[in-house]
């Protein structure tokens, strides 16, 4: 009940009365218990009101702040319909996505049940035995297995070998190396 004033008491501005919060036969060490109940009170709506505009406060008072957990604005992939020349930008904009908001994609499922909502055409065909019809549950349990598997289907690694064919130095040389590096990143060369 001293809490309560306390707390009541710092809203208002009023000055305590301290009498009537004694019992009838108080004795002194009650009376200094109730009188720091009362100031725990007052302490408390300070601390709160100092902080409120804070992200202590919201610590102190246990709510979440919403600014800490900002994700970043990233787009969401493109539908991937089995297109090979798309295949490589897909598989990129899901790891983006994913390292976007780790604690949404946590889990394997849940980055292999993402990806394959991102699925149309020839891919979803693909994609659809994978999935049990009754329960919803996906073959794939290591979502890099999952998206290789996908590769081994739809990306075009024979384009990468092309590229590197016609390949020609007509600028920079940091430029050149680029292209060089990009060509390699993508085959697994070293």
């Amino acid at each position: 009940n001293a809490l309560s004033v306390g707390k009541c008491i710092t809203k208002n501005s009023t000055p305590v009365n301290f009498e009537e919060l004694y019992p009838p036969s108080v004795t002194d060490i009650q009376a200094r218990l109730i009188e720091e109940a009362v100031c725990l009170g007052q302490g408390l709506c300070l601390e709160a009101s100092t902080l409120s505009s804070t992200s202590e406060a919201n610590k102190f008072l246990g709510q979440q702040n919403s600014e800490l957990l900002k994700i970043p604005n990233v787009s969401l992939p493109e539908k991937f319909d089995g297109t090979r020349s798309k295949f490589d930008t897909f598989t990129i904009n899901l790891q983006l996505q994913f390292r976007s908001d780790p604690q949404a994609f946590k889990s394997e499922e849940s980055r292999i049940i993402y990806a394959g909502t991102y699925l149309t055409g020839n891919a979803y065909i693909w994609f659809k035995p994978h999935i049990n019809s009754s329960t919803g549950e996906v073959s794939f349990v290591i979502y890099t297995s999952s998206i290789e598997s996908l590769g081994a289907a739809f990306d075009d690694l024979d384009a990468y070998e092309r590229e590197f064919d016609i390949l020609k130095q007509d600028s920079s040389c940091a430029a050149f190396y680029a292209q060089i590096a990009s060509i390699f990143s993508r085959l697994d060369w070293k």
